[in-house]
C-alpha cells in the first residue's frame, strides 16, 4: 500500500470522524472540506487524469485552489489556531504550481511532495485541532461538576 492510499484510507476516515463526533463546528467544518476535497481528488484520478508531477495539472491547481478558500473562509471565521495552520499549508501546492508554470526544471519528486504532503498534514493539524477541542469541553464540564 503506497503512503498516499495508506493516508487516504486510515488518516483521513479517523481524523474526520473524530472532528465530526467530538469537535465543534469548526471542526466539522474541516472535516467535510477534508473529506470533499480528497473526493474530488479521487473522482478526478478515476476520470482518466493519471498523477503526473512533471507538468501541472489543471484540475489540481482547481482543488488546490478551493481548498485554500475554503480553510481561509474556516480560519477567518474561527477563534481557533488549526484551521489557520491548515491554510498556510494549503497555500503551498498553490505556490507550487506557479513555480512550476513560472520556471520548472524537473524536479518532480519536490513538485508532489509541495502539492501532496500538506493537504496530509493538514487532516493531522484537524486531527490534533479536534482533540483539544475535545480536551477543552471536558475541562469546563469537570469545571460544572467542581462548581456544584
Amino acid at each position: 500500500m503506497s503512503f498516499s492510499i495508506a493516508i487516504l484510507f486510515v488518516l483521513l476516515p479517523a481524523a474526520c470522524a473524530f472532528a465530526w463526533i467530538l469537535g465543534g463546528r469548526t471542526e466539522r467544518r474541516g472535516a467535510a472540506l477534508y473529506v470533499a476535497y480528497f473526493s474530488a481528488d479521487v473522482v478526478y484520478h478515476s476520470i482518466g487524469s493519471q498523477a503526473d508531477f512533471s507538468r501541472i495539472m489543471i484540475g489540481h491547481v482547481v482543488l488546490d485552489a478551493l481548498l485554500l478558500l475554503g480553510l481561509s473562509y474556516i480560519a477567518l471565521n474561527s477563534h481557533k489556531v488549526w484551521p489557520l495552520i491548515s491554510a498556510a499549508l494549503a497555500f503551498l501546492p498553490i505556490g507550487a504550481h506557479l513555480t512550476v508554470a513560472l520556471a520548472f526544471n524537473g524536479m518532480q519528486r519536490a513538485y508532489w511532495m509541495m502539492t501532496q504532503l500538506p493537504a496530509i498534514f493538514g487532516v493531522c493539524t484537524l486531527l490534533v485541532g479536534s482533540i483539544m477541542f475535545a480536551r477543552f469541553l471536558r475541562s469546563q464540564e469537570r469545571k460544572k461538576i467542581n462548581q456544584i
